[in-house]
This record gives structure tokens, sequence and C-alpha cells, in this order.
């Protein structure tokens, strides 16, 4: 074979084309190997060491693929932890908070982004000791420990049927509060200056709902069954699109207790009453940023449950 010849085949090989010009298709086997045409059979020989660098090369790619996703996914999680610590709100335990800054009043706040889990109360219950710091009117519920909710489906739920008390002393355990005014106070029917109806309602948009003003039961858990955090049920703009299920699902404690939050003929041994936010599974439309129900500091049920809020710090 001439020189010319000799080089005119190599050259075709490396660019995968034959010496009529046709360029060389592969079959692949279902073990994900490479089954070659009759002509770059012809030209195994000559192949081989082409081929081999190639397969080295594309599981190179694959592996420095799989190592920038893990990579970008952790550093996704790292910036979000070092956001929420710049911003003081980085909790001792439980969920994850984000910042909200009042505009009114020019102070700032921590709230969870997720109603607290099954998981997260779980793990107050088995604290050491049981740390139960709560007011004084909690006295008598001290004893009145919750079970802790163990079952593989309910862990990602959200803990529900607690008293206030046991939801007020799980919040400072956590390095946290319950929500209240602004500033401080039982939370009043005045939404702008309340800090759970504030972020409930996109700030000083003040919307009815976390996505807008127009009711739609697709988005939050307003019918049906307690279910875990619903990423459809978000806020609808920045910081509060990471706030998730602040309607519906399960009704939220707030802080703050007083003997005329008690509603007309609820029983509640301890003569004093508190409020409940955002409506639950069972309100439907009515679960909304200003729905708030009075009931007593004991009287838990099994569409109560809570977040937390915190000073940034």
């Amino acid at each position: 074979m001439t020189r010319a010849r000799i080089l005119f085949v190599v050259a075709s090989v490396i660019t995968g084309c034959h010496a009529d010009g046709v360029v060389g298709v592969a079959d692949a086997r279902d073990d994900g190997s490479v089954v070659p045409d009759s002509a770059d059979a012809a030209q195994a020989d000559t192949t081989v060491s082409d081929t081999s660098d190639t397969s080295t090369s594309d599981t190179s790619t694959s592996a420095t693929d799989v190592a920038d996703t893990t990579d970008a996914s952790d550093a996704t999680d790292a910036t979000e932890a070092t956001d929420a610590a710049g911003k003081g709100c980085s909790p001792l335990h439980g969920a994850s908070m984000i910042r909200v800054d009042h505009t009114s009043s020019g102070l700032s706040y921590c709230i969870d982004k997720t109603e607290v889990t099954n998981t997260q109360f779980n793990e107050y219950l088995r604290a050491p000791g049981l740390p139960f710091a709560a007011p004084i009117q909690c006295e008598g519920e001290k004893t009145k420990r919750p079970s802790t909710a163990d079952a593989p489906a309910t862990l990602d739920l959200p803990a529900n049927g607690m008293s206030w008390c046991y939801a007020h002393a799980y919040c400072l355990w956590a390095g946290k509060r319950l929500c209240h005014t602004v500033g401080g106070g039982a939370p009043t029917s005045t939404p702008w200056n309340d800090e759970w109806a504030y972020a409930c309602g996109n700030g000083d948009l003040s919307t009815k709902y976390p996505y807008g003003n127009t009711y739609d039961s697709t988005k939050c858990h307003t019918s049906g069954s307690i279910s875990k955090a619903n990423p459809e049920c978000h806020g609808a703009v920045a910081p509060f699109d990471q706030l998730l299920d602040m309607v519906g699902n399960v009704d939220e404690y707030s802080d703050g207790t007083a003997p005329d939050y008690r509603t007309t003929g609820l029983t509640d041994p301890s003569g004093i009453g508190t409020t409940s936010l955002g409506g639950n599974v069972t309100t439907g439309a009515a679960a909304s940023c200003a729905s708030r129900s009075d009931l007593g500091i004991a009287f838990g049920y099994s569409a109560l449950g809570f977040r937390c809020c915190a000073d940034p710090k």
C-alpha cells in the first residue's frame, strides 16, 4: 500500500469516515458497549487504542459531571446555611428560617420555612430532662407530655395535637419563640403588625393568600388530609416564596395568652386562651392569611400545629 493510501486510511479511522466518504454508524448493545459496523471492524486493530482513549475520556467526563452535580448541590445547601447565619436566622434546632424585614417599623425577625414536623418535635420530646420553659399559666400542662409520632409515614407530617404550652416550650428549646406582633406582644387583628400574617401575605403586598388574592384550591392543603410540606403552597415574592403551608394543612399557634381569647362555649380547663392562624385542611377558602381562631391553651386537636419565629442574632 502506498504511503498516501496509508495516511488516508488512518485519517479516515480517526475522523470516523470511510474511504467512500460515508460516516460510520455504531450500534449499541444492551450493556452500553459499542458494536462497530463492518468497515470499522475491518480496521479494529487500528482503532483499538482510539476507542480505549475515547472510552476513558467519556468515563472521566461522566465522573466529572457527577462530581460537579454533587458539588453544586452541596454548594447550594452551604450557601443557604451561610445566608441564614449571615442574617442572624440560624437556629439551634428545627426548621431552617428566613429573615423578614418589616418595612413600617424598621424591625426584622426570623420565621420557620415550614411547620414543625413530627421528626423535629420528637427530637424535643426525647431531649434530656424534657425542657419545659413556659409561662406560669402552663404549670398544670407539664405532666401532659405528648407522645412521640414514630411511624415512618408520619415523620414528615406537621406535629399536631399538642397544647399551646408544649408548642411554646419547643420553640424556646429550639432557640426560637412563637410568632407574635412585630416588636413584641400577642398577635392582633392588624396583619401588617403581626409577624405571622405579614409573612403570610407577602409583606407590604398584604395578599389574602400566600400565592395571591384569589383562592386556588390546587395550591394549598385546604381539604383532604394533613400532608408533608407542600412545595406548591408558597409565597409569591422573595423571601416569602420560601415559606410553605402558611395556610391550610394545620392551624398554627401564635404567641400570647389572654382570657378574652376564649371562644364562647369552648371548654378548656386552663381558663386561658390563645389564637391559632391560617386555617387547616377542613376550612377551604376560609384558610387565609387573615384566618384566626380563639381557643384555650390546653385545647390541642389533630389539625392544630405550629411554626416558630425568632429575633435575629
